[in-house]
């Protein structure tokens, strides 16, 4: 048994570290993933200066549609701004689109998190959102595509339809396709998004580093109160890497992947306040690095040990950096509603209050 583990893992290894080379990509395949949204908001984009990074993630970029930034049908221009302290903050892995969003925003307005009482403005910090609408049907050659996944016992529920049911703004930017090009399923793409009751503005789309799959991490800005003056928060989802590269058994070179992606983001992100929600993967917990760093660039952030994935691991966290004399709070929902990953609900307020 131990000869044949060892042939297995030997196996894996000189396969990982073996030449693997992507067809050269047609020239205008990236035009459509990485277009500047067509609302009058300009997208921006921050990718990694590594040519090897550049080339992998073209690859992944050319199976994909386009981003989207949707505005609510019965959106009216606001002047009065609202309390920062009347927010909640929810981030949540929804298990590639098989997470009930509609009936989980019907609980939380409902007051089910909030001890009864009702909650009128929320933004989603979402991972593995779906979106089917808008993506190529064909993809060019030497483009890149996931395997296709999501639960069978339930529909996969396009983000951009769930938007508009609740009537919301959406940010999202697909990281990969879902399924190759050649499937017989609709064509569709994943990725992270923000659904929000307040305006998003100022757009950014961050290509992370690390091998393997292609993740963009998202980021808006919101405008609340903070104590009585207009403050812009910068509100972010991000999905950093299960695994590592094949030539580290993917496993043992995991940690340090995440690590530089965790790097990159802090990187990109603005000074000021911030909220970033993010399944960080993170095996290993509050020690692995690529938790440390996240702490270290939001030093408000609560530390939570309750377990949002099975196995009693931690892989769901927010992050916030807040202004002086606030702080926060973070609780995880009790049900999943059809996700693999539990909900987690924050809120902010001024200390002592």
């Amino acid at each position: 048994m131990r000869r044949r583990l060892v042939s297995a893992v030997a196996t894996m290894w000189l396969a990982g570290c073996g030449p693997f080379h992507h067809q050269a990509l047609e020239p205008a395949a990236m035009a459509n993933c990485r277009s500047a949204l067509t609302s009058p908001q300009s997208l921006r984009w921050v990718t990694p200066d590594d040519p090897a990074d550049r080339r992998r993630l073209d690859a992944w970029c050319a199976g994909v549609g386009a981003a989207l930034l949707g505005v609510p049908v019965e959106f009216e221009q606001r002047t009065e701004r609202v309390d920062a302290s009347a927010v909640f903050f929810v981030s949540w892995n929804v298990h590639v689109g098989s997470g009930n969003v509609e009936r989980f925003i019907a609980d939380l307005r409902a007051g089910r998190f909030s001890n009864g009482r009702p909650v009128h403005h929320f933004v989603l910090m979402i991972q593995e959102a779906v979106r089917h609408r808008g993506v190529p049907a064909v993809i060019a050659r030497g483009a890149r595509s996931a395997k296709r996944i999501g639960a069978t016992e339930t529909p996969i529920v396009d983000i951009e339809e769930v938007a508009r049911k609740l009537d919301v703004f959406l940010f999202y930017v697909p990281s990969m396709r879902n399924g190759p090009a050649r499937s017989s399923e609709p064509a569709s793409d994943r990725g992270n998004a923000i659904l929000s009751t307040l305006p998003l503005t100022d757009p950014l789309a961050i290509e992370l580093p690390g091998a393997r799959q292609r993740r963009v991490a998202v980021e808006a800005c919101v405008a609340v109160d903070v104590d009585g003056q207009a403050a812009a928060f910068a509100i972010g989802a991000a999905h950093l890497n299960v695994l590592g590269p094949a030539r580290t058994l993917w496993i043992f070179g995991a940690t340090t992947s995440r690590a530089h992606q965790a790097n990159a983001l802090t990187r990109a992100r603005p000074d000021g306040p911030a909220i970033l929600g993010a399944d960080v993967n993170s095996w290993q917990g509050s020690d692995e690095r690529a938790v440390r760093t996240l702490l270290r660039a939001f030093p408000t952030t609560p530390i939570s040990r309750t377990s949002t994935f099975r196995g009693g691991l931690v892989l769901d966290r927010m992050f916030f950096r807040l202004p002086a004399n606030w702080s926060a709070r973070v609780t995880r929902a009790p049900d999943r509603y059809g996700s693999d990953h539990y909900p987690i609900v924050g809120t902010i307020s001024r200390t002592g209050y």
